[in-house]
Parts: structure tokens; C-alpha cells; sequence
């Protein structure tokens, strides 16, 4: 990803662009593991709020929600197995997850979690490593 901004003819910032920016680096400082240093995973998407990364050494899938899911979140795409964990960057905590019979990834989000200042990442750990891309 790319991004490219300047200032106006005025040479004078504006405060949105600025407000934007500073959330950009917020939002790094807690969830950059997510980010730097990792690779695609197999699938790179869920619907329009959902996007995947792996950890380069594999030890991690990364499920970046574009926008805050609430009390729970919802995967159809990973299937972790029992032994995994799921964590939320930022937050020392092991979050409670589920698989329902439709194969579906439940994550409760706890309410001390609710309303942080930044849209979330979820750190899930597969209990044997699974989180290798197709090649």
C-alpha cells in the first residue's frame, strides 16, 4: 500500500489531513506487527470489513478489521484448532473463541475492549502452524 499526500498551494496543512495522519501512527504503534514484516496469507479478504496477513515465520494469522465488529467477531475463513489462541493487539489477553457447526469463527470481544481508539487486530495462533500461504 501506498499512500501519497501534500500540503496545499498555501503551504499550510489542513487539520483533517493531519487528524488522519496522526490516527495512521496511532493506529501503527499498536497494530504494526500486523503489518510490517509479514506476508499475504492465503486468502486476503473476508467480506469488506475483514483483510489477512501471516507472520513471516508463520507463527501467526492476522485478522485486521477495517471497522469496530462489535461485541464478537465472525471468520468463515480461518479454522483454528483446539489449542490455538486469539488475542487482540494491544491488549494482554487471551480473548474466548468458538467454531459453531457451519464452520464459523466466533471471537467475544469482552466490553473493557469496547470503544478503543483505534479499529482492531486480531492475532490468532494456530496450535500447529497453519498459517503458511499457498505457494
Amino acid at each position: 500500500m501506498q499512500i501519497g499526500f501534500g500540503s496545499p498551494p498555501t503551504g499550510k496543512w489542513q487539520s483533517e489531513m493531519i487528524e488522519r495522519v496522526a490516527y495512521l501512527g496511532d493506529w501503527l504503534k499498536v497494530n504494526g506487527e500486523a503489518i510490517y514484516k509479514t506476508r499475504p496469507w492465503k486468502r486476503w479478504n473476508e467480506g469488506k470489513t475483514i483483510r489477512f496477513t501471516r507472520s513471516k515465520d508463520d507463527k501467526y494469522i492476522y485478522a485486521i478489521s477495517l471497522e469496530w465488529p462489535g461485541d464478537k467477531l465472525t471468520l468463515r475463513s480461518v479454522r483454528p484448532q483446539p489449542g490455538s489462541s486469539i488475542t487482540m493487539l494491544g491488549w494482554n489477553g487471551l480473548l474466548r473463541w468458538e467454531m459453531n457447526d457451519s464452520k464459523e469463527l466466533t471471537v467475544v470481544i469482552p466490553a473493557e475492549l469496547q470503544n478503543p481508539p483505534v479499529v482492531p487486530v486480531f492475532r490468532l495462533t494456530p496450535s500447529k502452524s497453519k498459517a503458511r500461504s499457498r505457494k
